[in-house]
């Protein structure tokens, strides 16, 4: 009655029915803690699968399920997992977790989850990312997490621990760090940029104007129109204002020298309006002389007003030297005519007189003319050439005038054509001496128009040409003085003070320098800050000295070790990157023990090149061998791509690689072609090799998915509906065949792919025991029913139509023990066989040999009968040389041939049965 109330009152989810547990468990929540401890019991103690999946549906929390499915029972974890991957199926989005580190730890434990890449774009956080690429178990989701990571420090953090264990993430992570790196550098270079413009622009600031300033400027501004993207506005107005200073420098340049050359036009205005009036003048006198006569109160005028021309210019202007020995000299002259022609005007009616006189006093007639001192210029008028003509002495002096005049003429006709050569060649250098001797020739004669007018204009021309020059070159004169004077008192090292001197008195003499007053000083302006610049630097012209005798003396030390190299080195046995190095550090030693006493460099250079050329020709014959050594090489590198046997290739042209790297120094061009075309070789060798073992890793990959797809199959098979063993073992020998034929997995994942393999067999082995158990049960119960109806049969308790009615109803399913019982039966029925009689010692007996055959323990009573049957039985095998084995037929055969009442001998045959596994 107890019994009977406590299963009465027993919960509906312990019920002995399937159906009413699952429907109460159907009706439990985890909302409730107790029902939730119930379902929880479910779990692990019900029989039934279909209640545990009702108990599993009933658990709405993620995190509970997310614990379950990494429970120690592993039904419990298969059902938790199998749940977590339909809640978190594209079609449930809604039912997603939104915490990253739940989404992350989800990721990590269960790698079956059907949308487990887009869980994984889900998280953001990159330590959890970090997380999920070294702990997640599928590649392609720590590949999917290596990719979202971008905080730099996290990846070389994450590239350290992974190191050796995944070589995509590996790369990918690499790959990641190269582009961060590669844009930090641009970053670094773009600021650098940035800096070194804005360096440039206030150090273009604090320079005074230089010729190139404007480009410059307009560089600066194209450099940061490139780069200002970058810049800060810190950094933009610090760049501007150092360009606006650079306008301003330049600004004020051009206003100074628009003021200097405001005062060059005037100044040359000036000049012009001296050269105007000196011109003017001398046309003057040039018409005067060529017409013969003038009228003077209107010459007087004009030397007036042009007197006061000349006045007004100088004050702005000082006229040069030759220029105002010009107009002296013309106004000189055209005075002489006034006076001349006023002094005649006089002593016209004096000199009359004297001449109408039938003698004339030739004493008062040549104090007379001497008085009137008339231009030789000018063409004498009527009355003073009857006066000369008078005075025959005059006249031959006139003559001797004359002759020299000519021969005056002519030589200064040759050098005036001589400059006027050059004029129109452009060359300055030799003209100013040709027209000097021109004008010093015509100085005696002032009244040769052709020849003095044509010195004019050539002097005119040069002038003309050397103002130019002038113009030109003294600003950079002036430049070069002030760049000299900036010298004296510059603190600079005394290598680049001297290099600047050098290079100062290269410029000047480049340029020339002006023969005029202003040149001249401009030159005594340079030379003395020149020469106290070349003072500062004596210290290191002495140091220079002293340096060239120091490197004649390397120089030859070097000629000298080299020639004992080349006299003692053992060619057979040398070590030719050794003695290559030699070779270049030998140049390389003589070109820095530089420079040398340039007297000294011809006698020591053939002493140099002797020895240096043996080892030049020594080493090239060593490069030739090489490099023909690398052609063979390079050969038998591209034999290897037609073999097929790309993993013995490979190993080959490693050991081809070795041997490139064995040989010796070879002609560095060749040799760049050769190894570009050997490593082509190569590259195309491996990438074969690399395709093949991709084409394997896919295979594995491939053959990985199936062999967890047979592992699959053969859990399920552990939980089929299967009732008999023979269709079990049938259906796993299949899959064992399918797995086994699988070809290779996997390295990493073999040894889990093995156990989980192993492990779903041995479920299926467990579950096939439990049929066969289950089944010869059965069959121990249809036995005892056969023996019982073969039992009365044989003591005639039984008609044989009743006994073989009653015997064909009972199925026996065992094919050997329904033939021995068969047989047992038909010669029973048929009379060819009696039982005999039996003992209990008998059956005991039988027990015991059926206990030994099954390796099971007979009871403690039993066991000296046991050891001396056992002894028995092998005795008799030893000496009779019997094989025969008692099987469980034989002994079952042997029960069958005794009269054994069922009823009366139950215990031993119960006994037999669970020897034989019956029961």
């Amino acid at each position: 009655m107890a019994n009977f109330l406590k299963q009465l009152f027993k919960p509906k989810w312990q019920h002995k029915s399937e159906d009413v547990r699952n429907n109460a468990v159907a009706q439990l929540s985890d909302q409730s803690p107790e029902q939730k401890d119930i379902l929880l019991q479910v779990l692990t103690t019900d029989s039934s699968a279909t209640v545990k999946r009702t108990a599993i549906n009933q658990f709405s929390s993620l995190e509970y399920l997310i614990e379950l499915s990494h429970s120690n029972v592993k039904e419990v974890q298969t059902l938790a997992q199998e749940r977590l991957s339909q809640e978190l199926s594209a079609d449930n989005k809604q039912n997603w977790p939104k915490d990253p580190q739940q989404i992350t730890e989800l990721v990590v434990t269960l790698p079956n989850l059907p949308s487990i890449t887009e869980l994984v774009a889900q998280v953001q956080d990159q330590q959890l990312l970090a997380r999920i690429t070294e702990q997640a178990r599928v590649a392609g989701v720590r590949q999917q997490a290596a990719s979202a990571i971008t905080d730099e420090k996290i990846l070389e953090t994450l590239e350290k621990a992974i190191k050796g264990k995944d070589k995509g993430c590996q790369k990918i992570i690499r790959e990641k760090l190269n582009v961060l790196h590669q844009e930090r550098e641009k970053q670094q270079q773009a600021t650098a940029e940035i800096m070194q413009a804005i360096e440039a622009a206030e150090l273009q600031a604090k320079l005074p104007f230089q010729p190139l300033c404007e480009a410059k400027l307009d560089t600066l501004h194209t450099r940061w129109n490139k780069i200002k993207v970058n810049a800060t506005p810190e950094q933009h107005t610090q760049f501007e204002n150092a360009i606006n200073q650079c306008k301003q420098i330049i600004a004020d340049h051009y206003q100074a020298e628009s003021e200097k050359q405001a005062q060059a036009e005037a100044h040359k205005d000036a000049k012009e309006e001296q050269e105007a009036t000196v011109t003017l003048l001398e046309t003057e006198q040039d018409g005067i002389i060529e017409q013969g006569d003038f009228n003077s109160p209107a010459l007087n005028a004009l030397l007036k007003t042009q007197a006061n021309r000349w006045q007004d210019s100088c004050e702005t202007t000082k006229p040069s030297k030759s220029l105002e020995n010009r107009y002296s000299r013309v106004c000189k002259s055209l005075e002489q005519f006034i006076q001349a022609k006023e002094a005649l005007e006089e002593q016209k009616t004096v000199l009359e007189a004297l001449l109408a006189e039938e003698t004339p006093d030739l004493g008062k007639l040549k104090t007379l003319l001497g008085t009137l001192n008339w231009p030789s210029e000018l063409q004498e008028p009527e009355l003073l050439t009857q006066a000369h003509n008078a005075l025959g002495d005059a006249q031959k002096e006139q003559r001797r005038v004359r002759s020299n005049l000519k021969q005056d003429c002519k030589q200064a006709d040759e050098l005036l054509s001589k400059a006027e050569d050059m004029i129109a060649q452009g060359t300055l250098k030799g003209i100013y001496q040709n027209l000097r001797q021109a004008q010093e020739l015509m100085h005696s004669w002032p009244n040769e128009r052709k020849v003095n007018k044509r010195l004019r204009q050539l002097q005119y021309k040069f002038k003309e040409m050397k103002d130019w020059q002038d113009y030109a070159v003294l600003p950079k004169l002036e430049e070069l003085c002030e760049r000299m004077e900036s010298l004296v008192e510059a603190e600079l090292p005394l290598e680049t003070l001297a290099n600047q001197l050098k290079q100062a008195r290269e410029d000047w003499r480049g340029l020339g320098y002006g023969d005029n007053n202003y040149g001249q000083a401009l030159w005594h302006r340079f030379k003395d800050a020149s020469e106290k610049v070349n003072e500062r630097c004596k210290p290191y012209f002495e140091s220079i000295a002293q340096l060239r005798e120091n490197n004649l003396e390397a120089r030859k030390a070097i000629i000298t070790q080299l020639t004992e190299f080349v006299e003692k080195v053992n060619w057979e046995k040398a070590d030719w990157k050794v003695i290559d190095k030699l070779y270049k550090q030998s140049i390389e030693e003589w070109k820095q023990a530089t420079p040398v006493d340039r007297s000294e460099v011809k006698k020591i250079q053939d002493s140099f090149d002797q020895p240096l050329h043996l080892l030049k020709d020594r080493i090239k014959a060593e490069r030739d061998a090489n490099t023909e050594i690398k052609q063979e090489l390079l050969e038998e590198a591209k034999q290897l791509l037609s073999e097929e046997n790309l993993k013995q290739a490979t190993g080959k042209a490693k050991a081809l690689q070795k041997k490139w790297q064995q040989v010796g120094i070879c002609h560095r061009r060749q040799e760049q072609h050769l190894w570009k075309e050997f490593r082509a070789v190569c590259d195309q060798l491996f990438g074969k090799r690399s395709e093949q073992w991709q084409e394997q890793q896919d295979q594995r990959s491939s053959n990985m998915q199936e062999a967890t797809n047979v592992i699959e199959q053969i859990k399920q098979l552990a939980s089929s509906d299967a009732s008999e063993a023979k269709e079990l073992a049938a259906q796993l020998r299949d899959l064992q065949g399918a797995y086994g034929n699988l070809g290779s997995l996997p390295k990493d994942h073999y040894e889990s792919l093995e156990q989980n393999y192993r492990e779903a067999c041995n479920q299926v082995k467990v579950r096939m025991s439990e049929l066969k158990r289950a089944q010869k049960a059965q069959q121990g119960e249809a036995l005892i029913e056969k023996l019982k109806i073969y039992q009365a049969t044989s003591a005639n308790e039984l008609s044989q139509e009743d006994a073989s009615q009653q015997w064909q109803a009972i199925g026996i399913k065992d094919d050997k023990l329904g033939n021995v019982l068969e047989s047992a039966w038909k010669n029973l029925l048929s009379g060819k066989s009696s039982l005999q009689p039996t003992s209990e010692e008998k059956l005991r007996e039988l027990c015991i040999r059926s206990e030994i055959i099954a390796d099971k323990p007979s009871p403690e009573a039993d066991q000296s009968l046991r050891m001396s049957l056992q002894v028995e039985r092998l005795s008799r095998g030893m000496n009779s040389g019997d094989n025969t084995k008692e099987t469980t037929t034989s002994l079952l055969a042997e029960w069958l041939s005794l009269d054994v009442p069922t009823q009366n001998f139950e215990e031993y045959l119960n006994r037999l049965l669970v020897a034989l596994e019956y029961k």
